[in-house]
């Protein structure tokens, strides 16, 4: 299975004089939306590779300690780090971005790696190698939800809509 975080970069809800505005300086910007939906996808990859330096979830919980079986098998094999899901920096690695060229409004933001999996919402019946029960803890770093409900963190939106005023057009602001 491959894991990707697709996202509409915009929903609106008009409850406002404001947001009506907005709306319709927003819809002359619609037609030509690609500046601000790339500048949007790098800071969405931008905020999901953090959590890997933050060693926290896309909420700011922190991301459950280290075993004490992983840490004596990366002490085995001469690595002593205690970071967790970057000692390969496999995954970390793995994560890519798309912009969809058919459809400028669509992004995609993910792994095609299927051991994010595990790491994202994790496994309590994991058995390593067929050996006894070794739980992995859930480590998400993309913000999807148990139940694969994409919920950004307000923390986040912010910066997101930060990022798409500094790319709109001087006379929609």
């Amino acid at each position: 299975h491959k894991v990707w975080l697709i996202m509409t970069i915009l929903k609106l809800e008009l409850d406002s004089f404001v947001a009506r505005t907005s709306l319709e300086k927003l819809k002359e910007f619609a037609k030509h939306p690609r500046r601000a939906v790339q500048a949007v996808t790098f800071t969405f990859d931008r905020l999901i590779r953090n959590t890997f330096g933050k060693q926290t979830d896309p909420w700011g919980k922190p991301w459950a300690e280290l075993s004490p079986t992983t840490l004596s098998g990366r002490k085995r094999k001469g690595r002593n780090s205690i970071a967790k899901l970057v000692d390969t920096k496999v995954l970390f690695r793995s994560l890519q971005r798309k912009v969809d060229n058919a459809n400028e409004g669509h992004v995609q933001i993910g792994t095609p790696d299927r051991p994010v999996l595990p790491h994202l919402f994790g496994n309590p019946t994991n058995r390593a190698w067929g050996g006894p029960i070794a739980p992995i803890p859930a480590r998400p770093m993309l913000p999807i939800r148990p139940d694969g409900e994409v919920e950004v963190p307000i923390a986040w939106s912010a910066m997101i809509n930060e990022e798409i005023n500094k790319n709109l057009p001087p006379e929609m602001l």
